[in-house]
């Protein structure tokens, strides 16, 4: 049963829904059929099948059915119960309107360590998610699970066409070139989390500007610490090769340590 109309971009809306035991859950649509014929669109759906097969992962949003009515995409997914603030772009604005340019550091690294958690499974299993943005990384009772795994893909978009909200200036210049693997996560979530530390986007807010500043390495971080900044501006190297290889969670551990060097352990996972 559909409830009610929670959101949605260029390629698909998302509905809050309830399940005949009255169990809520999202349900994604997408806005136009699928050409089920393409192989690209074959690959897609297969990756959405492994999902469903992993089983929960604490920190990726859990997919439970996918369907194809009518030639549309339909999808049922974990539902994030805080409507308040169901991404952290929505806590973002929350911390924005009491006055703060971004999430206080140390909330935030919780939950960007979260994230590197869930993105580190995906990549494992050899998922690139593509589109990790502050509105991908939704809020479950006070943790952050990865969502939205590849919407946009399945309509047959590419990527170098996949301009959604939030999206410019989080995916790296390669995959505009369809060239896609685990170092595009770990860019996207170095510019998430320039976005929710300082409150600005990392690369400026016009296409322009974006481009050129992602083709020559120059993200705006105004207001970080200059270990910090360091290795940030590491991570958003334009040549995927240059960033760090060791993983999302690596990268947020030794940034954890740039921040604050007398805890040298670092966040542990939950």
């Amino acid at each position: 049963k559909l409830v009610r109309r929670i959101g949605g971009g260029g390629f698909a809306e998302v509905w809050e829904a309830r399940t005949s035991q009255d169990v809520p859950c999202a349900v994604k649509v997408s806005l136009r059929p699928l050409d089920g014929e393409t192989a690209q669109i074959q690959k897609e759906l297969q990756t959405l099948e492994l999902l469903k097969g992993l089983g929960g992962h604490p920190h990726v949003v859990s997919l439970m059915d996918v369907w194809q009515i009518g030639g549309y995409l339909v999808t049922r997914w974990e539902l994030a119960p805080d409507e308040k603030a169901r991404s952290l772009e929505d806590l973002l604005q929350y911390y924005q309107a009491e006055g703060q340019r971004g999430i206080p550091i140390k909330e935030l690294f919780r939950y960007i360590y979260d994230a590197a958690q869930g993105i580190d499974f995906l990549n494992n299993q050899g998922i690139v998610h593509r589109d990790i943005k502050p509105g991908n990384l939704l809020l479950f009772w006070g943790r952050v699970k990865v969502g939205d795994l590849g919407l946009a893909k399945f309509v047959g978009a590419s990527t170098a066409s996949h301009t959604g909200a939030g999206t410019w200036g989080y995916l790296p210049p390669e995959a505009y070139q369809g060239r896609i693997g685990p170092a595009v996560d770990l860019y996207s979530l170095a510019a998430t989390y320039v976005r929710l530390r300082t409150g600005r986007e990392p690369f400026g807010d016009s296409p322009m500007e974006i481009l050129e500043r992602q083709k020559n390495g120059q993200p705006i971080l105004d207001g970080l610490r200059p270990e910090e900044a360091a290795l940030v501006r590491e991570a958003l190297s334009p040549d995927p090769a240059a960033r760090p290889q060791s993983g999302a969670m690596a990268w947020v551990r030794k940034l954890y340590q740039a921040c604050f060097p007398s805890h040298q352990a670092g966040p542990k996972p939950q």
